[in-house]
């Protein structure tokens, strides 16, 4: 019986990756590796978007790579901030992984097309240096501006988290990051709720509040003839 066949090609082959050869950026940050489902989260996460290949002029989605954050994909609960406030949530420590993400693209030199604060500011980077997400309401999204495809590798050992940028010699850049002067805000302020499981006069504190912060973030790219542009 003959059989109708189409060809599925791969969107990536391996003529693709046999260019990605330099490594084009690095970014580490630190975790608490005793906090359990927080660093299964981050695993998960960070395995998620390792070994992924983007061609030039291809966008990628971290929320598109990485999936719902639910418990039958095998995400645990942990500390996520909802409305400014710390509360339980499934997949909660994955934005470390979107943040890190985030500082190794702008070290690459590539382009930015989303990224969003959190509502408080985060241990792992300086203000001004993260990248928060949400399922279906806010993602983390950059394109390969490079002249060849380009690969992400991640790498979780003991209370570090790296993420590396590797693509061709030919698009290699030197690039520095830095901050202007962190403006913080007034001091945090206070809700009381009443509570009446707490002894009459006693008061608890749920969560400490924090001071704004606001801050403008540099990238320098200084070209092989010299030049440079901020």
């Amino acid at each position: 019986v003959p059989l109708p066949v189409v060809a599925d090609k791969p969107e990536v082959s391996a003529q693709d990756a046999a260019g990605i050869s330099t490594l084009l950026a690095r970014f580490t940050t630190p975790f608490n590796p005793g906090k359990r489902d927080r660093t299964h989260n981050l695993t998960l996460a960070a395995r998620s978007i390792s070994g992924v290949i983007i061609k030039p002029g291809t966008k990628f989605s971290y929320n598109m790579t990485v999936g719902p954050r639910v418990l039958q994909r095998g995400f645990r609960e942990a500390p996520i901030f909802v409305r400014g406030k710390m509360e339980p949530g499934v997949g909660g420590g994955i934005c470390q992984v979107s943040s890190t993400l985030y500082n190794a693209v702008l070290l690459a030199g590539l382009r930015v097309i989303e990224r969003h604060p959190h509502s408080r500011t985060v241990p792992y980077v300086r203000p001004g240096r993260d990248a928060t997400v949400a399922y279906g309401l806010r993602d983390f999204r950059f394109e390969n501006t490079s002249s060849a495809p380009i690969g992400v590798l991640t790498r979780v050992s003991g209370a570090r988290l790296t993420v590396d940028v590797y693509g061709a010699p030919g698009d290699k850049k030197k690039i520095d990051i830095f901050t202007g002067p962190v403006k913080w805000g007034g001091g945090a302020g206070m809700t009381t709720i009443v509570d009446g499981a707490l002894r009459p006069g006693a008061r608890k504190i749920v969560d400490k509040g924090s001071r704004g912060a606001s801050v403008t973030v540099y990238r320098k790219i200084t070209a092989p003839d010299g030049s440079v542009t901020t």
